[in-house]
């Protein structure tokens, strides 16, 4: 792990050699400093602070922070991406009984369809997974084939979260 590290302060610039500040902001949500959070927290007792854009912040990072602070942006623009994500789960029941999508292919359609930029669609999908909107299991598309990781729609937390669903009526053949 580091040893040495460079510290700035907002208001005075570079500290003095030796001295270290009491608390590091981080401005990311990236998960991939949580074991710097963490050193720094547990190793030299200081504390982290988190800003980050709700909804985009690793779990595993705003775990290890001592504060976050989440900045709200998602509203309009997420809510969008989630009813484009349910739109294209729709279109898939209107033919399945059991709709499912993988995540690669779900994203690409979404984001061509909606022509919105795959990051944002991403990070869509991934914030209906953490709020239970959308399960991931494996699926065997066929008996002989190997199980595949899919994302499936839960229509109740759809529904309850307010998410414009549009009912699907199937003729049922006899």
């Amino acid at each position: 792990m580091c040893r040495t590290l460079s510290c700035w302060t907002l208001s005075t610039g570079p500290q003095p050699k030796g001295a270290s500040p009491k608390t590091f902001v981080l401005f990311t949500g990236d998960r991939h400093f949580q074991p710097v959070v963490r050193y720094l927290v547990q190793e030299l007792g200081k504390r982290v602070e988190l800003y980050g854009i709700r909804s985009t912040a690793s779990r595993a990072l705003r775990d290890a922070v001592t504060e976050t602070f989440e900045i709200p942006e998602e509203d309009q623009q997420l809510v969008e991406c989630f009813q484009y994500t349910v739109a294209d789960f729709n279109r898939i029941a209107l033919n399945h009984d059991n709709p499912f999508a993988t995540y690669q292919s779900l994203v690409t359609r979404v984001s061509r369809n909606s022509g919105l930029p795959k990051e944002r669609i991403e990070m869509a999908v991934t914030e209906m997974v953490n709020r239970g909107y959308i399960t991931r299991k494996k699926h065997r598309v066929a008996y002989d084939k190997p199980m595949i990781n899919v994302l499936i729609p839960e229509w109740d937390e759809l529904i309850a979260a307010g998410l414009q669903i549009i009912a699907l009526i199937r003729r049922k053949d006899s």
